[in-house]
């Protein structure tokens, strides 16, 4: 182990060596927070794997042989078929599209109906 700090030290005393070291470093780093900010952007645009795929992954390893039809059979049954949140209730997603038909709300601001409309300047005056 003494060995191995000598030969850390003495390496690190030359400045090639510490920019070698630094440049890794830094690669390391900006591969990491790439793969990062691709996660969360495929994540944010939707583009995760559907059900589908899996299932189908799952029938390719059973006619290789790697799965029986006992364990196909559970995985198929747990992996959802709607678009459905994972560990939802069947009540709540009942609740929910009965709610609101999952309609999106309208966040659009109507102009026609801000004119002649003076809070804004009443504020101002404040």
């Amino acid at each position: 182990m003494d060995e191995i700090k000598k030969f850390w030290s003495e390496t690190m005393e030359m400045s090639e060596a510490r920019w070698i070291v630094a440049i890794a470093g830094l690669v390391v780093c900006v591969a990491t927070a790439y793969y990062i900010a691709k996660l969360f952007r495929d994540m944010a645009l939707g583009k995760t794997e559907s059900p589908s795929s899996y299932i189908s992954d799952f029938q390719r390893l059973r006619e290789e042989g790697k799965l029986d039809d006992e364990e196909y059979e559970q995985l198929t049954k747990a992996i959802p078929t709607d678009k459905s949140p994972v560990g939802m209730s069947k009540d709540l997603q009942k609740a929910i599209k009965e709610e609101g038909n999952n309609e999106s709300p309208d966040f659009t601001v109507d102009k026609s109906s801000d004119e002649g409309n003076d809070d804004d300047d009443k504020l101002s005056q404040s």
